[in-house]
């Protein structure tokens, strides 16, 4: 076997998630719905990871399936702008009323060049 990398983005992707959120593969594999086994295989450098493996950690970390997909080389990549913005979207879909309209406050804030943050705060959508 060479030692190239299979799949390196996804690789790389699921050992920051599993960073991020200090899940054990054990306990990413139960949220999953896959065995321990198989979630495994996103950190061994030479293993492939197949589509339904990717779709049900993609939904334990909250990710757009697309993007890890495309990660994975399963499906050809869209341009970055394209997958950060649905990973964005995403984000969106999965806040609560209050914390879309702060991520709205700081994505203005970010826009206008950091500006006082509290002119946005409170702002209807």
């Amino acid at each position: 076997m060479g030692t190239d990398v299979v799949q390196p983005r996804l690789k790389e992707w699921a050992t920051k998630m599993k960073e991020r959120y200090g899940w054990s593969v054990r306990t990413i594999a139960e949220n999953a719905g896959l065995s321990h086994s198989t979630v495994n295989l996103f950190f061994r450098p030479h293993t492939r990871v197949g589509w339904d493996s990717c779709v049900a950690v993609a939904r334990v970390f909250a990710t757009p399936e697309r993007n890890v997909l495309e990660m994975a080389e399963l499906l050809s990549p869209e341009p970055p702008d394209t997958q950060d913005t649905r990973l964005l979207n995403n984000i969106y879909q999965n806040l609560n009323e209050d914390d879309r309209r702060d991520l709205i406050a700081y994505a203005e804030y970010l826009r206008d060049g950091r500006k006082n943050l509290t002119r946005y705060r409170g702002r209807a959508t």
